[in-house]
């Protein structure tokens, strides 16, 4: 059923081969409309169904590189988003964690030897528990976040393969 409020009532996948088709049109859709039109097309298992469908029998020789030269943008954007979770993670979680250790380890020495005492001592350690355990937390998430984002280059990448008939 075509709903005639979509914007694409044939699918992205052919919206995106229209606007590859005329790309040198000026009555075209902005970078961000098309950036997006290739992420619906890249992460929706119809679409890049429909997209190679459509590219087996093309009717324009250039169609596959225009294509190619589209999806490898997105590409290009992530692996950005990639190297930068993965700074990220090199840098804050791998020192954060080791910080908050080494605050919950200073807490269980000073306790131990009597530097810190009573309640401040439960507090010490306590404080270097949650310390430890939120770093953990947050350098796990930014983990799932690296893993999504490797999985989209992956995806992304045999697109383009499909796209170059490889």
């Amino acid at each position: 059923m075509n709903d005639t409020t979509e914007p694409y009532p044939q699918g992205k996948a052919l919206a995106l081969l229209a606007y590859a088709l005329d790309v040198d049109s000026d009555d075209t859709i902005s970078r961000e409309e098309l950036d997006r039109l290739v992420d619906d097309v890249c992460e929706d298992e119809t679409e890049r169904a429909r997209l190679v469908s459509v590219l087996a029998n093309p009717n324009n020789s250039q169609l596959p590189a225009v294509l190619a030269e589209l999806v490898s943008s997105r590409l290009d954007r992530l692996k950005d988003t990639l190297e930068i979770l993965m700074d990220n993670d090199d840098v804050f979680g791998v020192w954060s964690q080791r910080v908050a250790g080494g605050g919950l380890l200073a807490s269980i020495g000073f306790t131990v030897t009597s530097i810190v005492t009573g309640g401040w001592a439960a507090l010490a350690i306590g404080a270097g528990i949650v310390a430890s355990g939120a770093t953990s937390v947050g350098r796990s998430k930014l983990k799932k976040q690296t893993r999504a984002a490797r999985r989209a280059v992956e995806q992304t990448e045999r697109v383009i393969d499909q796209i170059k008939g490889k």
